[in-house]
Order: C-alpha cells, then structure tokens, then sequence
C-alpha cells in the first residue's frame, strides 16, 4: 500500500465527468444512481482527492463518499476515562487535543472495526477494556475510530471505497497528536478487523508508513485478495505488521478474509479457512456482499471472521500462549511434520507477536470454544507392517470416565489409500489432562474405489500402537495394543490405555 496522493486547499468541489454537485456543497446527497464511471475523482476538504483510476478500481468503481456522510468519530479512552470518551477533532478544534489526558508516554491503540460495525459493536468495549489493562511499558491510550455510517450494509462496495479516506483521517488525527502533544508514531499500535485492517495500512501510508505497529485481524478478502499492495495491507505499511487469517474460505474458494500473506508474520489459525465450532454457509456469504440479501445472513456467515478479533482479546491477559508453528502448509501441521521451531523458536499469535523471532506463516490449533487457547498434541496410530493396503478413512475417538475428549480423522480426508507401515497423525489443541485417558474407540470406513483402480483393497486394517504425544515428541499416554489387532470396515474397536506417565 501507497501513501494517498493528497490536495491542501480548503474548498473543494467534486470532480466527475457526469456528476457534478449541482446545489453546492451544503446541499449535496449522495448518488443514488449507481456507481461512477471510469475516471471519476473526488475531492474534500483536507483529506484530498480521491479517484477510480487502477489500482483503485477495487471497489466496483467506487470512490470514498462525502466525511459529512460517513461522519468518523474518534473516542479516546484512558484509564482515567475509561467509560466516559473524549472526543478528538483533527479538522475544527484543536482545543480537543490539547486538553486531552493523552499522555505521550504510553502507548496510543487504535481500534478500526470493519463491514457492518461501529464503535458499539460488542467486541470494540471487551478489546478496549483488556487494553486499558495493561501496565508498565505496555500501559496505553485506546482510540476507537467509529465509521459505522460509512460501512453499512449492504453496501460493501461503498465500505470497501470509504476506507481509503478513514485511513487518511487517522492519519491527520496523527500529524496533529504527535505537534499538539509529543506523540510517537513508534508507539501506535493499529489494531484493524477485516476493512479496518486495510484502512490500518492507508493510515500509516499518510504518515510515510512510520505507525510502530499494525494487527490485521483477518484482513477483508473481497475486492483485495490478489490485488496489488498498493490497495491492500502490506507489510511495508507499518514498522512491524501481524497478521491473524481466520475465513479465507466459506466455500466454493471464496471467505470474508484474504489468504494473502500480509505481514511480518501471518497467522493461519486452524489454517484460516474456517474456524472450529461456526457455521459455513454460502447463502450467508453472499448475503454479506450483495445489495438486497439479508443482514443476518451476513451475521450467520461472519463468526470464522468475527473469531480473529475474539482470539486477540483473550490473548492480551490469557496464561496460555497461542504457540503457532513454522509450516509450508497447514496440512502439514495437522499430520505432525512442523512441529519443531527451529533455531529462532515458535511465534506467539496475539497481543504478544511482537516479542516473536521467527517470520513468514505461522500455523496453530484452538478448540471450539471460549476459551480458545490450548496446548498443541498429537495422536500417533502406527499400522502393522504386514497390512494390505487399502481405502478409506480411520477415526480415533478418545475417553476419559466415559467422556468424549476429542474425535479425529487420522487420515485427514476420506477414501485415502492406507498403506501397512504408515504412521498417522494428527494435531490438536486442548487444555485436558490426556494422562487420564481411559480408552480409544477406533472407526475404519472402507471407501470406493472408480473402476476399483489401484485395487485390490483390504476389507480391514491392523494396527500396531496408538500413542498420545506432546509437540515435543513426548510420551503422553498409550494403549494396550497387539500388534495385529485388526478392524473389520464400517466396525469399531476398542483399546484400552496404560495410563502410564511421560
């Protein structure tokens, strides 16, 4: 992403082939004649111009709408205003900054929400108040950007136009805190979900990208998955830029969030596609995008993408690190093949990334369920030598006092070819004690082969071991197997565990 081009003149007109404010500037409204036409610009006072030329095509030709119609609010709390904002003005009254309890020495979080939200949408209230928390060098001033005017639905197009002249407001508000009162851009730490993300990166571009630090909370996918960064939130827009994917897919390839890696670190949680415990709908999808569909439906849609902001709230005081693990896939990780961290260590996802070595993409799991956080195992089933090979999908269920704790497909996908020898693994995240497993209840489903190619296939399997480990390698717990212990197709077994100590 690019610093905004910007004009300093006072008084603007619009500037458009075929549509030009014709009742002056008080008594414009906005369009309602769909969208410009190629080579559409914009002007406003203090913020500039905007246009449609490529890359900023983006947005279905879209260009940022009137301030007077988006109408962003900056709430700034402290911890001795803590519920009772103060409102900052980076265009009429200066007075507003200068009297603030801002203090420079603490640092200043910026919270941009996105598509559909504004400064009371549930999550902004928790994430402030956590921040507000912190002490010592973490000790911070909290600035809510509310833009809820400019990013309603069902107006994606508009939204995803409007933040490119948010994020120039952010960035004036900026220019005048660090003249009025000593602000360091080295100390701004903006935390954006999904549009917000982006509007993150235009407001370090307005202060030659020298923001401390930006957190994308799954940035928005549609109009910027693919795009050049000149419209999208890149690394180079920040000091240091993490990245939390959480719905880059709901189906058919398409999510709320961009897969593009994005920052220093880019975090793919449950490999970002869909998160554990939320609905994945299509219809909500479309819903979310398209004029005439419904809000709900977009709501139904969002949790995987409402779940990166709920992963970096519980993070912030959480005494359970979200460990995540260097990996060229999240396969990968699942099967058990990136489960060391090198000689740089692992990365921290959340709050506390910044104090992580390692770059690139960092895969982990999390459970279901608030809290998210847990630690990472691996259950290890290891099949006889001697096997036929054959098709199909094998799940491993374990007990404790006749509890299900956790429910896994070990070859990931069904009608896999298993082979004898193999050694099936996969990865989870949990906050049990797996040293009081009873049993393990094992499902074999033989799958079907076209034209049974690659056949013949074995009607069972024989396994040899089943094993639960640590990432590190360690003994957790294992079961009471014989070696030729054999599952008939569509049957379960049961094997009893030793209970035994790593």
């Amino acid at each position: 992403m690019s610093a905004i081009d910007t004009v300093t003149n006072t008084d603007f007109s619009i500037i458009s082939k075929n549509n030009l404010r014709k009742n002056g500037w008080d008594n414009w409204e906005e369009p309602s004649t769909g969208p410009p036409e190629e080579g559409t610009s914009v002007c406003y006072p203090l913020v500039g111009c905007f246009d449609n030329d490529p890359p900023f095509d983006y947005a279905g030709l879209e260009v940022p709408q009137d301030p007077s119609i988006i109408k962003t609010s900056f709430l700034l709390f402290t911890s001795s205003q803590a519920t009772n904002p103060e409102i900052l003005e980076y265009d009429k009254n200066d007075k507003t900054i200068i009297d603030s309890k801002f203090n420079s020495s603490q640092w200043l979080r910026i919270i941009v929400h996105g598509f559909t939200n504004n400064r009371h949408s549930s999550w902004i209230p928790r994430l402030t108040e956590e921040l507000l928390k912190l002490k010592d060098d973490e000790t911070s001033a909290v600035l809510v950007v509310d833009w809820g005017n400019g990013a309603k639905f069902p107006f994606y197009n508009k939204a995803a136009a409007n933040i490119r002249l948010v994020g120039k407001q952010i960035s004036l508000l900026l220019k005048k805190m660090k003249t009025l009162k000593k602000l360091s851009y080295d100390k701004i730490h903006c935390i954006g979900h999904s549009l917000g993300a982006h509007t993150c990166g235009y407001a370090s571009n307005g202060i030659n990208n020298q923001i401390g630090r930006i957190t994308g909370l799954d940035p928005a996918g549609p109009f910027f998955e693919g795009k050049p960064i000149t419209v999208r939130l890149d690394q180079k827009d920040g000091k240091f830029v993490d990245v939390i994917h959480t719905n880059t897919e709901i189906a058919l390839g398409i999510g709320l969030g961009s897969k593009d890696p994005s920052g220093h670190i880019d975090f793919y949680v449950n490999g970002g596609k869909q998160q554990p415990g939320c609905p994945s709908t299509v219809a909500g999808l479309i819903g979310g995008l398209l004029p005439g569909q419904t809000e709900s439906g977009f709501e139904q849609s969002s949790c995987s993408h409402s779940r990166s902001h709920g992963y970096f709230i519980e993070s912030i005081h959480s005494q359970c690190p979200y460990t995540a693990y260097p990996c060229q896939d999240f396969d990968s990780f699942r099967k058990g093949q990136c489960l060391s961290c090198e000689t740089l260590g692992c990365s921290q996802m959340g709050f506390y990334a910044k104090d992580s070595v390692n770059r690139g993409n960092m895969y982990l799991s999390t459970k279901s369920n608030s809290p998210f956080c847990g630690h990472h195992y691996y259950i290890e089933l290891s099949l006889n030598e001697n096997m036929m090979k054959t098709i199909g999908e094998i799940h491993v269920s374990l007990y404790s006092n006749y509890e299900l704790l956790t429910n896994l497909s070990m070859t990931h996908k069904s009608n896999v070819e298993i082979k004898g020898g193999n050694i099936l693994r996969h990865v989870f995240s949990s906050d049990i004690d797996y040293n009081n497993i009873d049993y393990a209840i094992i499902y074999f489903y033989k799958g079907k082969s076209l034209f049974n190619m690659g056949g013949p296939y074995a009607n069972d399997i024989r396994i040899s071991d089943l094993q639960v480990k640590s990432t590190d390698g360690s003994l957790i717990n294992g079961a009471i197997c014989d070696s030729n212990t054999t599952i008939s197709s569509f049957t379960e077994y049961t094997l009893l565990f030793n209970r035994f100590h790593k």
